[in-house]
C-alpha cells in the first residue's frame, strides 16, 4: 500500500496563549515577558543565566528609587565645611554663596536671582537699604521639588546663621491668625480681643527676576509707538492675538525693534499667564532673532528662567 502524499514533517514551535514563541502571558511582566522571568522585573535581556539577570533587575530597580527620592538637605555646618568659611562670612553675599553651595553637589537646585521683598530687621545689614526702595537685591537657591533654601536669609532678620527652607504659599494654604495665631473655626464670640481675623496669607518675599517690580512699573503705562523699520517676528497663533492686542496693531507678525524691547522688559510672570510657556519661548526667540546682541534685551534673570521653565535655548 502506498504511503499518502504530503507535507513534510516539521517540527512544531512552541508557543504560547500570546502567539509569540517563547513567551508567556503569565508572570507580572505582561505578554511580552521572557519565559521564566521573575514576576514584577518586567523584561529582562536573554542569555544570562536567571540568577544574573535577577540580580540586574533588582539593581536597576534600586537605581530607579535612588534617582526618585530627592537628595537629602545639608546642614549649615556641612555648607560651612564645603565652602571652607564660616556663615558669618556670608553678608552681602548672597548670589555667591548659593552658586557655590549648587556647585559643590550639596542641593538639586539653581541658584536664582531677584528681589527681597521681606521685612528687613532695624540694624540689620541692609536697613538702610530697605528704607528707600521696597525691595533688596537677594539671590537664593530653588530646588528641583520647588522649595527655596535660602543660605543668608539670616542677614535680613539679624538673627543668628541658619538655612531657611520654605516654599511659596497658594490660596488654600491653612493661615492661622497673625494676631492670635488661632485658625478660623477656632475664633469664638468672646469680645473684641477675639474678633482679630487677620488671616491674609503672609507675602511670599522672594521675587525671581524682580517681576514684581517690573510690573508695578508698567501698570498703566501705554504700549510704545513703533519707530523704525519692521521686522519679521515669526509670532503667530494664540501669542500673535495677545501682542497684537497689547501693542495695539493689527497682528504681531512684524513689529519694530522698540516693540521689542518693550516686550523684552515685561514682566516675565506677565507674559507667562498669558501665552504660557510656549508664548514665552514664541517671544523671547522673536527678540533674539534680531541680531548676535538683541539677547541683552532680555533680562537676564528672565531669560534663565525661561531657559529653566519654557525651553528657552538661546541664552
Amino acid at each position: 500500500m502506498k504511503a499518502k502524499k504530503g507535507r513534510p514533517k516539521t517540527k512544531a514551535k512552541k508557543t504560547t496563549r500570546s502567539g509569540v514563541p517563547g513567551y508567556s502571558n503569565f508572570g507580572g511582566g505582561g505578554p511580552f515577558a521572557p519565559m521564566g522571568s521573575p514576576v514584577g522585573l518586567g523584561y529582562l535581556p536573554a542569555g544570562d543565566d536567571d540568577e544574573s539577570r535577577i540580580k540586574k533587575a533588582k539593581k536597576a530597580e534600586r537605581d530607579r528609587e535612588r534617582r526618585k527620592k530627592p537628595k537629602e538637605l545639608p546642614t549649615l555646618a556641612e555648607c560651612e565645611k564645603a565652602l571652607g568659611e564660616k556663615a558669618e562670612k556670608w553678608v552681602a553675599r548672597c548670589y555667591e554663596i548659593s552658586c557655590r553651595i549648587v556647585e559643590a553637589g550639596l542641593v538639586d537646585g539653581e541658584a536664582v536671582y531677584g528681589h527681597w521683598t521681606g521685612d528687613i530687621a532695624p540694624g540689620s545689614h541692609f536697613s538702610d537699604r530697605g528704607k528707600r526702595l521696597p525691595f533688596v537685591q537677594h539671590g537664593w537657591i530653588l530646588l528641583k521639588d520647588g522649595r527655596v533654601l535660602d543660605p543668608t536669609r539670616w542677614v535680613f532678620e539679624k538673627v543668628e546663621p541658619y538655612l531657611y527652607i520654605g516654599e511659596e504659599p497658594d490660596h488654600w494654604s491653612v493661615t492661622p491668625c497673625a494676631n492670635c495665631k488661632l485658625l478660623k473655626e477656632e475664633h469664638r464670640d468672646d469680645g473684641p480681643e477675639d474678633q482679630c481675623e487677620m488671616f491674609e496669607v503672609e507675602p511670599w518675599p522672594y521675587d525671581e527676576g524682580g517681576n514684581r517690580w517690573r510690573e508695578a512699573m508698567t501698570r498703566g503705562q501705554p504700549a510704545p509707538v513703533p519707530e523704525g523699520p519692521r521686522r519679521k517676528t515669526g509670532i503667530h497663533g494664540f501669542t500673535d492675538a495677545w501682542v497684537a492686542s497689547l501693542l495695539g496693531e493689527q497682528s504681531a507678525a512684524e513689529l519694530t525693534v522698540n516693540q521689542l524691547f518693550y516686550l523684552a522688559n515685561l514682566s516675565y510672570v506677565t507674559i507667562k499667564q498669558a501665552v504660557g510657556p510656549d508664548g514665552v519661548k514664541m517671544i523671547y526667540n522673536a527678540i533674539c532673532d534680531l541680531d548676535e546682541t538683541a539677547i541683552s534685551f532680555i533680562p537676564m534673570d528672565n531669560a534663565l528662567r525661561a531657559r529653566r521653565e519654557c525651553g528657552f535655548d538661546r541664552v
